[in-house]
């Protein structure tokens, strides 16, 4: 009795459970993206352990703009390796976060690797091109100091930008924080450093003379409206 009383009720427990199909989890991060995320922290961190006087005074910018005259006086201003190594952050940090931030928030099969490199050729498209236009410039109308003080604040924002992106891919792929607030904290960010830099742009420009009609016909020209076409173009390949 003992043995039909367990069978009976085997039978019965077997019978109710429930089965549920396995879904594959989208959100574990590939060995190759978790590389890459270190690898970029080791080159921040080799940054800070070998260029901090330098790393130091180039933050002083962001609170004291005239500070990058300073700075522009040194040799190799570009090619100095905080500078070399915190535009490659900024050139696969960024990138790789608005592709991630896409893939999430639209949950689309999307190739990462294929959207940042998109992304990241369409901004070095830009900057290169930018970069041009600003040294013809500067040689068209002989505003040598005016142009590289300008162009060093606007790689300066780019850098830094590039930074807290790093920070804000790494808290969107492995902390539970919105994805929405994440991403709104990085165009809010961006929106505030264009909005520093325009108005660096025009003190700049003032300290020169120049007329002010003249300074915002250039930087919305140069700036702004680059930005939106870019925008346009990577949401249309998205």
């Amino acid at each position: 009795m003992w043995v039909e009383d367990v069978t009976v009720h085997a039978k019965h427990y077997y019978k109710n459970q429930q089965y549920f199909e396995g879904i594959k989890n989208n959100n574990i991060v590939s060995p190759t993206i978790t590389t890459v995320i270190i690898g970029l922290f080791i080159l921040v961190a080799f940054l800070y352990s070998y260029h901090r006087k330098r790393l130091n005074l180039l933050l002083q910018t962001f609170f004291n703009w005239k500070v990058a005259k300073q700075v522009i006086r040194y040799e190799k201003v570009y090619s100095h390796p905080v500078n070399v190594i915190l535009f490659i952050v900024f050139l696969i940090g960024s990138p790789l976060f608005y592709a991630f931030a896409y893939q999430k928030i639209s949950f689309a099969d999307l190739n990462v690797f294929y959207a940042a490199t998109a992304i990241a050729v369409a901004v070095l498209f830009y900057l290169v091109i930018k970069l041009f236009l600003y040294k013809a410039s500067a040689w068209l109308f002989r505003l040598d100091d005016i142009i590289e003080e300008y162009i060093f604040q606007s790689n300066f924002f780019n850098k830094l930008f590039g930074l807290i992106n790093l920070i804000l891919l790494v808290l969107l792929l492995f902390s539970p924080i919105s994805i929405s607030l994440i991403v709104t904290t990085s165009f809010s960010i961006f929106l505030i450093f264009l909005i520093i830099q325009l108005i660096r742009g025009i003190l700049i420009g003032m300290q020169k003379a120049i007329t002010m009609h003249l300074i915002i016909l250039y930087l919305c020209t140069l700036e702004i409206l680059p930005w939106l076409i870019i925008g346009k173009w990577i949401k249309n390949i998205l």
